[in-house]
């Protein structure tokens, strides 16, 4: 999480984990939710729209958020372009 949050780091992080779309990397973060250690939740800007959603946890609650986002895509929420597992390393 410390990596998202350090300007100097977050581009370079941002390309390892946006995978399809690759623009999202140049994204300006937007904390909207963060507990030490545990979730960081964040919206990512291009151009001061609106493009994405960067959620990261830690271990035991990244299964259910998988399940949750698989299940909200299929009902035709935003879809989910990358998963890693909590024990990937950015």
């Amino acid at each position: 999480m410390k990596r998202f949050l350090d300007p100097t780091k977050r581009q370079k992080t941002l390309q390892r984990v946006v995978g399809v779309v690759p623009d999202l990397a140049a994204a300006d973060l937007v904390l909207l939710r963060y507990k030490p250690g545990r979730r960081m939740v964040a919206r990512l800007d291009l151009q001061g729209q609106p493009c994405g959603v960067l959620k990261i946890m830690a271990g035991p609650g990244f299964d259910g958020a998988l399940i949750g986002a698989t299940a909200a895509m299929a009902d035709g929420q935003a879809p989910c372009l990358v998963r890693m597992p909590p024990w990937a390393r950015c």
